[in-house]
């Protein structure tokens, strides 16, 4: 009987320690998302020659991208 709680015990704590990496692989995921939409952004302003309004609206925008999962 003693084992069959250890078994119980054993696998309560893989099911939690799986649920636990799936959410952080989400979270993971999110940010290489919102990191690329960053790159991609500033990879399009890098190839041009920005003026400082330019710059300021892109900033704006890579700070909105990064903060969305923050306002989630």
């Amino acid at each position: 009987m003693h084992e069959n709680k250890d078994q119980t015990a054993k696998y309560a704590y893989l099911n939690l320690l799986a649920t636990a990496l799936t959410e952080h692989e989400k979270t993971l995921n999110s940010l290489i998302e919102r990191l690329d939409k960053v790159t991609r952004q500033l990879s399009k302003v890098a190839k041009q020659e920005p003026d400082d309004e330019s710059l300021h609206t892109l900033l704006q925008t890579a700070q909105e991208i990064l903060s969305e999962q923050h306002n989630k």
